[in-house]
């Protein structure tokens, strides 16, 4: 699991617990001050495997002064909102140095330290697309530029600056189907220097991390990055992908944030991990989760899963706590789960990246630390065990429809997961001996078929056919069995 943090976020509420009122956020802990028990916290019983210190590197001043201008937009996350309190975005960055309000690269190598010793990773943001207007790299022509007729065709898509006396016309970054991102300059990816200065700055964050949250990474694939800004550029024989490159010279673990259908590609190119927004988006429609989850297994694997992130709504504003459902799919579906700071504990406001507080408001959802607690009973199934999606038969009925069921077959043993998706009463038969190895399916031929099941979720237990096994849920009901 990753722990995604809102890092600046986090030091001001540390900083509130272990000293106080925040009087200056200048005088805010640094990252490498947090006790190590905050840190053992955050591994969640074993559960986490990395940690994603998000907005580290130094933000732009030109882009709070964009924020501040904004000020209305933030008015309602928080009411008494100082100018003190907007510090600008941290996906407009100035370069790879650390942010002071965040400490210093000597911060950094410690907290890698500490997490490494607790068995956890640490990520850092790669944002690869652009730098803030007041970047560091201004002069060193990497960026996408035209002249004042191109300007005049789309003033809004760029930035106008002067530079010992030439007034220059630079592209903010952007996503095709966005507006521009004012407050960056878009990198030019076709230019060789952009790509060795980028690559200079991946080796340098593998000096302090374990891996990188590529920001929007399929930006800088070739065919949408020309099709982005073939009015501006032209196609020179550019025949290898960028992330061919980054992912075969720099050793770190690569996460790619990435959508459109293009997440196969990203693996292709190298990356470990990429994103599945997909699986957010169709999160209550059971004929979608049914799709999603019988996927090539393998690639699943390599998908990051995630109910709420900095950029979307907090999953506590869409479920119950009844919802054992949804929660329970999450947490033992395939693929790498990642969770946001305060997720566990309920959080309902999303903050912006722009800010570094908010009007917190907490919402109780116990099913959390119940998925806590039992996890290092299903840990070693969810990693090492063989996945099985299970038919759902149905008996006396045909509620059975309303049922998703998986399981992980580890060691001759099978823990089997069914979910109920539905507001009704549903029950239904499940078979597993069509995906039972040679000794076990001998084992069922016996005489004696019923087994012993716990049920870990509500701790009972229960005497079953192991070869046809009959469940019977509430509605949005989850159940995880284990055979003792």
């Amino acid at each position: 699991m990753i722990v995604e943090i809102n890092t600046a976020n986090f030091l001001f509420k540390m900083t509130q617990k272990y000293k106080g009122k925040v009087e200056n956020i200048n005088n805010l802990l640094k990252i490498d001050e947090i006790p190590d028990e905050e840190w053992e916290k955050l591994k969640y019983n074993g559960m986490t495997k990395y940690i994603w210190l998000m907005g580290v590197w130094k933000r732009s001043k030109l882009s709070k002064i964009i924020s501040i201008k904004n000020f209305q937009e933030f008015i309602h996350i928080v009411r008494d909102l100082k100018e003190d309190d907007i510090i600008g975005s941290a996906y407009s960055i100035v370069d790879y140095s650390v942010d002071p309000l965040i400490g210093d690269f000597k911060s950094l190598i410690k907290v890698k330290n500490k997490l490494n010793r607790l068995g956890i990773g640490l990520i850092l943001d790669f944002i690869p697309n652009h730098f803030s207007l007041d970047n560091n790299y201004i002069n060193e022509d990497i960026f996408i530029e035209t002249d004042f007729n191109g300007y005049k065709k789309n003033p809004y898509l760029f930035y106008v600056t002067e530079n010992e006396g030439k007034i220059r016309y630079i592209a903010h970054g952007k996503d095709p189907f966005f507006p521009p991102w004012i407050d960056t300059l878009q990198i030019n990816i076709f230019s060789k220097k952009a790509q060795k200065i980028l690559l200079k700055n991946l080796k340098k964050i593998s000096k302090y991390a374990d891996g990188v949250r590529v920001d929007m990474s399929m930006l800088l694939l070739n065919n949408i990055f020309y099709n982005n800004w073939k009015d501006y550029i032209k196609l020179e024989n550019i025949e290898e992908e960028f992330w061919s490159i980054a992912t075969k010279s720099v050793d770190l673990t690569f996460i790619a944030e990435c959508y459109w259908n293009l997440e196969n590609k990203m693996l292709k190119l190298g990356f470990h991990y990429t994103y599945d927004k997909k699986f957010l988006d169709n999160l209550f429609n059971i004929n979608d989760i049914k799709q999603m989850i019988s996927m090539d297994f393998e690639f699943q694997k390599k998908m990051v899963r995630f109910l709420e992130n900095h950029d979307e709504e907090r999953i506590a504003n869409k479920i119950e706590n009844k919802d054992e459902h949804i929660l329970t799919l999450f947490f033992t579906c395939l693929g790498m789960k990642m969770i946001y700071w305060e997720q566990f504990e309920g959080q309902t406001t999303r903050i912006p990246v722009q800010i570094i507080r908010a009007n917190d408001n907490y919402k109780s959802l116990p099913f959390y630390q119940k998925i806590i607690e039992i996890y290092p009973t299903i840990k070693n199934f969810l990693e090492e065990g063989k996945f099985f999606i299970f038919k759902v038969e149905n008996i006396y009925d045909d509620t059975s429809k309303n049922l998703i069921a998986y399981g992980y077959l580890l060691n001759e043993k099978v823990m089997i997961v069914v979910m109920n998706f539905s507001s009704q009463f549903s029950q239904g038969i499940i078979s597993i001996k069509n995906i039972l190895p040679q000794s076990l399916i001998k084992y069922l031929q016996k005489e004696e078929k019923d087994v012993v099941l716990v049920e870990l979720i509500k701790g009972e237990r229960y005497y079953r056919n192991l070869e046809r096994v009959h469940v019977v849920l509430n509605p949005f009901q989850a159940q995880i069995f284990i055979e003792l």
